[in-house]
C-alpha cells in the first residue's frame, strides 16, 4: 500500500514522478515519488513518510512548488527558531483526549517533541520548511518560541492545515488581531502550566488556538478549556 493512502484514505495517488529531478524530502531524505490529488488539490507527497508538499489546483503548479520550495538562508537566532523547553505531558494528554492525536511537532528537538515519530527541528528551520498536511481528524503540534510567536501564528494562518498551538493569551497584540481573532477557535486555559525543567507555573496566562482546514468550514469560538480537574 502507498504510504499517502495507509496516512489517509481520502487520498488518491494519481502517478508516480521518476521522470522529474525532485529535491528529496526536508523531513524524511527519502525522495518524493508520487503525485497525490486530495480535498480537490494536487500535492507531491513522500513514500518515505507520507509528507505532503504545498497543495495546489494544478498539478503541474503542485510539483513546481514541491521543487523550488524556499530554502533557509534567513539568519537563525533563538527568536526565530525552535525554544528548547517542553510542553508538559500531563497537559499533551488532555489535548489529545479533547482533540484527537497529533501528528507533527512543528517546532521540537529530540529531547522535548510531543511526536517523536515526526517533528521538525531547529535545523530543518520550520518557518521555511513546508509543513506536513495532517490527517484529518487529527492536528500538527506547536508550541513557538513565546519571544516571536508573530511569524508562527502567520504560517497557521496561511497554510490550510490543522494546528494546535500554545502560546500566551496576548489578546492586545498585533499578530492576535491579524492571525488569530476570526481566524482560529481560541481556548483560554486553566490551571497554567508547568513547563518541563521547572518548578512553578508559567507567570503569565496561556490559550491554545485551534486552526483548520479551511473545507471543514469551522465557526470559529472563544471560550475557556480547564485542561485538568
Amino acid at each position: 500500500m502507498n504510504t499517502t493512502e495507509a496516512i489517509n484514505p481520502v487520498v488518491k495517488t494519481i502517478s508516480i514522478l521518476p521522470e522529474f529531478d525532485l529535491p528529496p524530502c526536508p523531513f524524511c531524505g527519502k525522495e518524493a515519488s508520487s503525485l497525490s490529488y486530495l480535498q480537490e488539490s494536487f500535492a507531491v507527497s513522500c513514500i518515505g513518510c507520507g509528507t505532503f508538499g504545498p497543495r495546489s489546483h494544478g498539478a503541474t503548479i503542485a510539483i513546481n512548488l514541491w521543487s523550488h520550495r524556499p530554502k533557509a538562508t534567513r539568519p537563525r537566532d533563538k527568536t526565530t527558531t525552535n525554544q528548547v523547553v517542553g510542553t508538559p505531558w500531563e497537559f499533551i494528554d488532555a489535548v489529545k483526549a479533547k482533540f484527537g492525536n497529533l501528528f507533527c511537532d512543528l517546532a521540537a528537538t529530540a529531547e522535548n517533541t510531543k511526536c517523536p515519530e515526526y517533528f521538525i527541528t531547529e535545523e530543518q528551520d520550520s518557518l521555511v520548511t513546508p509543513w506536513p498536511t495532517a490527517p484529518d481528524e487529527e492536528y500538527n503540534w506547536l508550541n513557538p518560541p513565546f519571544a516571536n510567536i508573530a511569524p508562527w501564528v502567520e504560517k497557521c494562518a496561511t497554510d490550510d492545515n490543522n494546528v494546535l498551538v500554545l502560546v500566551p493569551a496576548l489578546v492586545g497584540s498585533e499578530w492576535y488581531t491579524k492571525f488569530v481573532a476570526g481566524v482560529a477557535d481560541i481556548y483560554f486555559l486553566s490551571p497554567r502550566l508547568v513547563f518541563e525543567g521547572s518548578k512553578d507555573p508559567y507567570p503569565k496566562d496561556l490559550m491554545l488556538l485551534q486552526y483548520r482546514r479551511k473545507s471543514a468550514k469551522p465557526f470559529y469560538s472563544i471560550g475557556n478549556w480547564r485542561w485538568k480537574p
